[in-house]
């Protein structure tokens, strides 16, 4: 449906003007208020932007767009422009969005909702984390380092190669130390897109279908582009 870009872009746009009218700007007074408006402003326009150049990416859309969907996910993308959510999260809400106008999209409404609530509170180590986890296990499914154990499964093998690839990634980096590493981890355990495993020696991260789900919809390292730094 070649007009649905446009559609979502009319409908994205009266959704924001309607945001920007119930602002309570006219209970900041002076330079306080002119400020918060153009805040405002701003985040209405990036937030419009993000949107239809992620529906525009050449994406097999529906001809058959369930409203509730739609507009369900819509009104959260909304929100969280409104609480002035980063634009990496705009940008990872804006693909579940996307993703659920596409032709035979897998998910239920329920799970589309829950992922882009999901998304819009990770903070940047959280998606940098998840990122590189990621791509980590994609790696390893490949090809496990040749340091890990061949007399482990091979589920398991990848496995350790997945978390020992992390840890190289991002110790030191967004990690200081390991210490860090299994905090952030630990951190991420509440969305259930990863979980932790007592091990011999410590605790290893490991991915769930949940994660893999999320990769279906959303690009993780885009979020990461320079220019969603914040």
């Amino acid at each position: 449906m070649n007009g649905l870009p446009n559609i979502v872009s009319a409908i994205t746009a009266d959704g924001l003007a309607v945001l920007m009218q119930q602002a309570p700007t006219a209970t900041l007074s002076g330079l306080m208020g002119a400020a918060y408006e153009s805040w405002l402003n701003k985040k209405a326009k990036e937030a419009h932007g993000i949107l239809i150049a992620e529906i525009s990416k050449g994406r097999r859309l529906s001809n058959d767009v369930a409203p509730d969907t739609f507009f369900g996910l819509l009104h959260r993308y909304l929100n969280a422009t409104k609480q002035g959510a980063a634009r990496r999260n705009l940008r990872l809400m804006a693909q579940v969005l996307a993703g659920s106008l596409e032709q035979d999209c897998p998910f239920e409404p329920d799970k589309l909702a829950s992922f882009a609530e999901l998304v819009s509170d990770l903070t940047r180590d959280e998606i940098k984390f998840l990122a590189v986890f990621w791509s980590s296990h994609i790696e390893s499914s490949k090809s496990p380092l040749e340091t890990i154990d061949p007399n482990i499964s091979a589920e398991e093998r990848v496995q350790v190669s997945t978390q020992a690839m992390a840890l190289e990634r991002l110790v030191p980096g967004i990690c200081a130390t390991k210490l860090d590493f299994s905090a952030l981890g630990g951190s991420l355990t509440r969305t259930g897109l990863i979980v932790a495993q007592s091990v011999y020696g410590g605790t290893r991260f490991d991915i769930t279908p949940r994660l893999a789900e999320l990769a279906q919809l959303s690009d993780l390292n885009s979020a990461l582009d320079p220019e969603f730094a914040v």
